[in-house]
């Protein structure tokens, strides 16, 4: 089997959706330009604790649209 490996970094940096990774103590890890904005609205902590909320419980990925106030 060929393996490529792709560099994704940045297509998630010119995506327009927020993209955070947080470590298990809810450090940010990485997160892109769109991410950067979302900061001006909403705190770390709260943003952390959506995470875990939404967060799939199985393998694989989950999405979730969520209005933030």
């Amino acid at each position: 089997m060929n393996t490529t490996s792709i560099d994704f970094q940045p297509f998630v940096d010119w995506d327009n959706s927020p993209f955070i990774l947080f470590d298990p103590t809810g450090k940010i890890l990485y997160l892109n330009n769109s991410a950067e904005i979302l900061f001006g609205y909403v705190s770390k902590k709260e943003l952390y604790d959506l995470a875990l909320t939404y967060a799939p419980q199985n393998f694989g990925y989950k999405t979730t649209t969520v209005t933030l106030t």
